[in-house]
């Protein structure tokens, strides 16, 4: 099938521009892209979401379910899928089973990405004393506090994390997350409720980023 084939192909993309590879690969460049080997491999994610959402809703609603369901051995593709699209939405002609079965699919799905993430930013240093407004400097902690003002519901960690993504500059973080242009791999740590408690804790132990102690 060719969403299947689509969904397999920037998988097997992503896993080999790991980080690592990522920073090894801008190495070998002269002028060190790293930036935009970084968006290489999300601009080819995002090419390959829309692709499949297009195919999707071509789907008679009776083939939607089972679509979604061989997406499953592509996990990270079809979170990025459901994080653009939500695909629960697009099953509402379904059987109560169907949307259920999708329901349940997604759900762990998520949990699994996000714990993944995680782990990944952990062993690079990038969750250290995430949201420790003790541990920031003043600078750092102008900024988050300028932010949550405008996004109260978020944590404190995520808005840090949204901040390093952007070199602390406040106005480009709040204007990320308004445009919803923040990072399908940055979204996941927060997860759908704002809440993702192993993310508050700050971490494991890393190499600091912006400067904490």
């Amino acid at each position: 099938m060719m969403t299947k084939q689509i969904a397999s192909m920037v998988e097997h993309f992503s896993a080999f521009l790991t980080t690592d590879n990522t920073q090894e690969i801008a190495m070998h460049l002269a002028d060190y892209p790293l930036r935009r080997v970084f968006r290489l491999r999300t601009q080819l994610e995002q090419f390959g979401v829309e692709l499949v959402h297009d195919l999707l809703v071509e789907a008679s609603a009776d083939k939607r379910p089972t679509i979604v369901n061989d997406l499953l051995v592509c996990e990270r593709f079809l979170y990025a899928l459901n994080d653009a699209h939500q695909l629960r939405e697009m099953m509402l002609k379904g059987t109560m089973s169907q949307k259920d079965n999708v329901a349940k699919i997604l759900e762990t799905v998520r949990v699994k990405q996000e714990k993944a993430t995680l782990s990944e930013m952990s062993r690079l240093g990038l969750v250290k004393n995430l949201g420790s407004m003790s541990s920031m400097p003043q600078r750092v902690a102008v900024a988050v506090d300028e932010v949550m003002a405008i996004f109260p519901h978020l944590s404190t960690a995520y808005v840090h994390a949204c901040l390093r993504h952007v070199g602390y500059d406040s106005a480009e973080a709040i204007d990320m997350i308004v445009s919803e242009r923040v990072p399908g791999w940055l979204r996941r740590l927060e997860g759908p409720t704002g809440e993702n408690e192993r993310m508050k804790d700050g971490g494991e132990d890393g190499v600091s980023v912006d400067g904490e102690t």
